[in-house]
C-alpha cells in the first residue's frame, strides 16, 4: 500500500477529515484522491430541506495535488437538497475537478496555483477576481442540473458572464480550453482570442434555451458558427478541435496549420469533407453531443 498513487474513497457514512491522517501515515506517494461525498438518508419534514455536509479541505494532504469532490445526490426524493461546504485547500493542491458538486452559496475553494480545474453550473470560485495564471487546463459546464437555486426566470448567461470575467489576463500554459455554455458568441469567442498563441485543445459549444437570444439570421443550432470559426482560424498552434456546428469542407482550408485531430457532428455524412480533410493531414472523428 505504500507505493499507492491513486485512491477513491467511496462511503456510505459521512466522509470525516480523520481519513486524512491515515493517508498522511500509511500512503506516501499517494497523489490522486477522489472523494465520493455521500448523502444523509432522512426524511423530509417540509417540501425544501436543505442539508450541509461539511468538506475539509484545510487538512488535505500536501503529497495530493490532484483532487476529484464527486457528491452523490439521491434520487428518491428531491425535495431534500444536499449541499457541501468549502474551505480553503493547502497550495500544494494543481488540479481540482467539482463538477458534480453543489455547494454552500455556490462557492468552493481554489489554490493560487491550480493548473487544472473542472467545474459546473452553478459554481464559482470564492473570492476570484482572475483564475490562476497558471491554469493548464480549464472545463466550463453551463449545463442546468436539479438545483435548489434554479428557476425558469434565471438567466443562465449570466453564469458565462461571470466567468468570462474571470479568465486570467495572462495564462502562457494555458492549452486546454472546454467551454459548453449559455453565452453570447459576441462575447465569449472574442474573450477566448486572448489564449491564442496557448490554445491546443479546443472543444466550445454554445449552449441553447428559450431564453438565448437567436434574433441573428442563422439557424438556431448554428448559433455564432461564423463568429466561432474566425476564431478558430486565428488559433496558430490548435492540434484538436471539436466543433459542435455544421461544417464545410472548403472552411477547413482556413483553420490553422497546426491542426491534427477534428471531431464534426454526422461525419458519416460527410465523406468528402473526410477525404478533404486527410488530404490535409487531419484525422476526422465522430462527435457525440448530449
Amino acid at each position: 500500500m505504500k507505493n499507492l498513487e491513486t485512491l477513491t474513497i467511496n462511503t456510505d457514512k459521512f466522509f470525516s477529515s480523520k481519513v486524512y491522517k491515515t493517508i498522511n501515515q500509511f500512503l506516501p506517494k499517494l497523489n490522486n484522491l477522489r472523494l465520493i461525498i455521500p448523502c444523509q438518508c432522512c426524511v423530509s419534514s417540509s417540501r425544501r430541506d436543505i442539508i450541509i455536509q461539511i468538506t475539509d479541505l484545510s487538512c488535505l494532504p500536501t503529497i495530493i495535488s490532484n483532487l476529484t469532490i464527486s457528491q452523490k445526490i439521491p434520487s428518491y426524493d428531491n425535495h431534500i437538497f444536499h449541499i457541501l461546504s468549502s474551505t480553503p485547500p493547502p497550495n500544494s493542491l494543481r488540479r481540482l475537478d467539482v463538477s458534480n458538486c453543489f455547494f454552500l452559496k455556490d462557492l468552493f475553494d481554489i489554490t493560487p496555483t491550480l493548473t487544472h480545474l473542472t467545474v459546473s453550473y452553478p459554481s464559482f470560485p470564492r473570492n476570484a477576481i482572475k483564475l490562476p495564471s497558471t491554469l493548464e487546463y480549464l472545463n466550463i459546464s453551463g449545463y442546468v442540473r436539479d438545483s435548489p437555486y434554479t428557476s425558469e426566470s434565471t438567466n443562465f448567461c449570466e453564469y458565462t458572464k461571470k466567468w468570462i470575467d474571470m479568465f486570467p489576463e495572462d495564462a502562457p500554459s494555458l492549452n486546454t480550453l472546454i467551454l459548453h455554455l449559455y453565452a453570447s458568441p459576441e462575447r465569449l469567442f472574442p474573450a477566448i482570442l486572448k489564449f491564442s498563441n496557448t490554445i491546443r485543445h479546443l472543444d466550445c459549444r454554445i449552449l441553447l434555451s428559450h431564453m438565448s437570444d437567436i434574433c441573428m439570421c442563422e439557424h438556431p443550432c448554428h448559433l455564432g458558427r461564423q463568429l466561432h470559426l474566425n476564431m478558430i482560424r486565428e488559433l496558430k498552434n490548435l492540434k484538436e478541435l471539436k466543433f459542435h456546428s455544421r461544417l464545410e469542407k472548403e472552411e477547413i482550408d482556413n483553420f490553422p496549420a497546426s491542426l491534427k485531430k477534428l471531431w464534426i457532428i454526422n461525419v458519416f455524412n460527410n465523406r468528402s469533407l473526410i477525404d478533404f480533410a486527410n488530404r490535409r493531414g487531419i484525422e476526422v472523428f465522430e462527435l457525440h453531443q448530449i
